[in-house]
């Protein structure tokens, strides 16, 4: 008796190992869709495909939600589709553009809050140049809008 791997007739994805049975004849009998040749181990989201002489390896989401920086669901239906790499797995407890909208807001009112020291009458230090440039910047940081490092307010 050999050891056969059987796989869908439509899809060709790995179904289950069996055992030829024996016909009448004492000849070894072998199912439509299947063959000798083992797959080989698979991953988790991943499915071992036969193509007609060998085994493949593909993604398998199928099934599985991801969600964009906008808090956009997607559902993968096809095999061998994998969530884009900036795709989050769990939906965004709050969407990336509310997040950065907030964040410079906050940005917008803290240098609103230092104007009068840029006014055309008045010498801006060094200092207070520096933390408003900074607040303007806020955008380029690189976890922004996630993780910002708020600036600190100087003295006077």
């Amino acid at each position: 008796m050999t050891e056969i791997y059987n796989f869908d007739s439509d899809s060709h994805e790995f179904l289950s190992k069996n055992i030829t049975k024996v016909g009448v004849d004492g000849l070894e009998v072998f199912p439509v869709n299947s063959t000798t040749v083992a797959p080989p181990q698979i991953g988790e989201n991943q499915v071992a495909v036969w193509n007609g002489s060998d085994w493949s390896v593909e993604h398998d989401y199928r099934g599985q939600s991801y969600w964009d920086d906008d808090g956009n669901e997607t559902v993968i239906f096809d095999r061998n589709i994998a969530p884009p790499v900036e795709s989050h797995k769990n939906k965004p407890a709050q969407n990336i553009v509310a997040l950065a909208n907030t964040a410079r807001l906050e940005r917008n009112v803290r240098l609103s809050e230092t104007d009068w020291r840029a006014s055309t009458d008045l010498t801006l230090s060094t200092e207070w140049r520096n933390y408003r440039n900074l607040l303007r910047d806020l955008p380029q940081q690189s976890e922004f809008p996630n993780t910002i490092t708020w600036p600190t307010k100087p003295n006077g």
